[in-house]
Protein backbone atom coordinates (compact mmCIF):
# COMPACT_ATOMS: atom_id res chain seq x y z
CA UNK A 1 0.00 0.00 0.00
CA UNK A 2 2.81 2.62 1.11
CA UNK A 3 4.70 1.52 -2.97
CA UNK A 4 1.01 2.63 -4.20
CA UNK A 5 0.80 5.66 -2.43
CA UNK A 6 4.19 6.86 -2.98
CA UNK A 7 3.84 5.87 -6.89
CA UNK A 8 0.92 8.49 -7.10
CA UNK A 9 2.56 10.95 -5.21
CA UNK A 10 5.15 10.59 -7.60
CA UNK A 11 2.98 11.24 -10.49
CA UNK A 12 1.37 13.67 -9.39
CA UNK A 13 4.66 15.50 -8.52
CA UNK A 14 5.94 14.46 -12.31
CA UNK A 15 2.88 16.14 -13.43
CA UNK A 16 3.00 19.53 -11.78
CA UNK A 17 6.80 19.83 -12.77
CA UNK A 18 6.20 19.01 -16.09
CA UNK A 19 2.45 20.97 -17.34
CA UNK A 20 2.55 23.42 -14.11
CA UNK A 21 -0.76 24.42 -13.15
CA UNK A 22 -3.80 22.88 -13.54
CA UNK A 23 -7.26 22.72 -13.67
CA UNK A 24 -10.48 21.14 -13.48
CA UNK A 25 -13.98 22.00 -13.85
CA UNK A 26 -17.22 19.34 -14.56
CA UNK A 27 -18.87 18.95 -17.59
CA UNK A 28 -22.11 20.89 -18.03
CA UNK A 29 -25.37 19.64 -19.55
CA UNK A 30 -28.22 21.73 -21.37
CA UNK A 31 -31.53 20.80 -22.99
CA UNK A 32 -32.06 21.92 -26.26
CA UNK A 33 -35.04 21.33 -28.21
CA UNK A 34 -35.72 18.18 -26.41
CA UNK A 35 -32.29 16.88 -26.43
CA UNK A 36 -29.80 16.71 -23.54
CA UNK A 37 -26.36 18.68 -24.67
CA UNK A 38 -22.92 18.18 -22.63
CA UNK A 39 -20.17 20.38 -23.12
CA UNK A 40 -16.97 21.99 -21.60
CA UNK A 41 -17.65 25.78 -20.71
CA UNK A 42 -13.99 27.40 -21.37
CA UNK A 43 -13.93 31.28 -21.76
CA UNK A 44 -17.10 32.30 -22.95
CA UNK A 45 -17.04 29.27 -25.05
CA UNK A 46 -18.69 25.47 -25.43
CA UNK A 47 -16.36 22.95 -26.05
CA UNK A 48 -18.03 19.59 -27.22
CA UNK A 49 -16.58 16.23 -25.55
CA UNK A 50 -13.13 15.27 -27.10
CA UNK A 51 -11.94 18.66 -28.26
CA UNK A 52 -8.97 20.51 -26.84
CA UNK A 53 -7.61 24.19 -27.11
CA UNK A 54 -4.27 25.60 -27.00
CA UNK A 55 -4.14 28.97 -25.67
CA UNK A 56 -1.55 31.41 -26.81
CA UNK A 57 -2.01 33.94 -24.51
CA UNK A 58 -2.57 31.90 -21.57
CA UNK A 59 -0.31 29.33 -22.65
CA UNK A 60 -2.25 26.74 -21.59
CA UNK A 61 -3.74 23.39 -23.37
CA UNK A 62 -7.30 22.43 -22.27
CA UNK A 63 -8.88 19.29 -23.18
CA UNK A 64 -12.67 18.11 -22.83
CA UNK A 65 -13.48 14.88 -21.49
CA UNK A 66 -16.47 12.78 -20.80
CA UNK A 67 -16.30 14.35 -17.41
CA UNK A 68 -14.88 17.51 -17.75
CA UNK A 69 -12.46 20.37 -18.43
CA UNK A 70 -8.78 20.08 -17.77
CA UNK A 71 -6.31 22.17 -18.45
CA UNK A 72 -2.65 22.66 -17.55
CA UNK A 73 -0.15 25.10 -18.47
CA UNK A 74 2.39 24.35 -20.96
CA UNK A 75 5.75 23.23 -20.94
CA UNK A 76 8.68 26.37 -20.04
CA UNK A 77 5.23 28.88 -19.63
CA UNK A 78 6.73 30.52 -16.61
CA UNK A 79 7.78 34.08 -15.66
CA UNK A 80 11.36 34.70 -15.24
CA UNK A 81 12.50 37.04 -12.86
CA UNK A 82 15.86 38.39 -13.19
CA UNK A 83 18.17 41.50 -11.15
CA UNK A 84 17.70 44.87 -12.49
CA UNK A 85 21.21 45.69 -13.98
CA UNK A 86 20.76 42.62 -15.94
CA UNK A 87 22.14 43.27 -19.58
CA UNK A 88 19.95 40.32 -20.77
CA UNK A 89 16.01 40.32 -20.44
CA UNK A 90 14.02 37.01 -20.88
CA UNK A 91 10.95 37.33 -23.31
CA UNK A 92 7.92 35.10 -23.94
CA UNK A 93 7.39 34.10 -27.90
CA UNK A 94 5.17 31.33 -28.70
CA UNK A 95 4.60 30.37 -24.73
CA UNK A 96 8.30 29.73 -24.56
CA UNK A 97 11.26 32.02 -23.22
CA UNK A 98 14.06 33.64 -24.85
CA UNK A 99 16.49 35.92 -23.60
CA UNK A 100 17.15 39.20 -25.61
CA UNK A 101 19.72 42.44 -25.20
CA UNK A 102 18.23 44.67 -23.01
CA UNK A 103 19.26 47.41 -25.53
CA UNK A 104 18.00 45.49 -28.85
CA UNK A 105 15.46 43.02 -27.94
CA UNK A 106 15.46 41.59 -31.78
CA UNK A 107 18.65 40.25 -31.22
CA UNK A 108 19.64 36.87 -28.66
CA UNK A 109 21.46 37.13 -25.82
CA UNK A 110 24.96 35.34 -25.71
CA UNK A 111 25.12 32.78 -23.02
CA UNK A 112 27.73 35.07 -21.15
CA UNK A 113 25.94 37.99 -20.49
CA UNK A 114 22.37 35.75 -19.37
CA UNK A 115 21.75 36.39 -15.63
CA UNK A 116 23.26 33.31 -13.33
CA UNK A 117 21.64 34.15 -10.83
CA UNK A 118 17.35 33.89 -11.44
CA UNK A 119 14.08 33.22 -9.97
CA UNK A 120 11.40 31.66 -12.27
CA UNK A 121 7.19 31.56 -11.30
CA UNK A 122 4.82 29.44 -12.78
CA UNK A 123 1.61 30.46 -13.82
Amino acid sequence: MLKMQLYVFLVAVSLSVVYGAVSFTPIMTEEVYGHTVRFCPYKGIRMLPGSKVRNYDSCEICRCKKKGLSCATLPNAFTVHYPDDSKCISVRIGCKNHWVLRKNNKRRCPKRLIPKEISMVGK
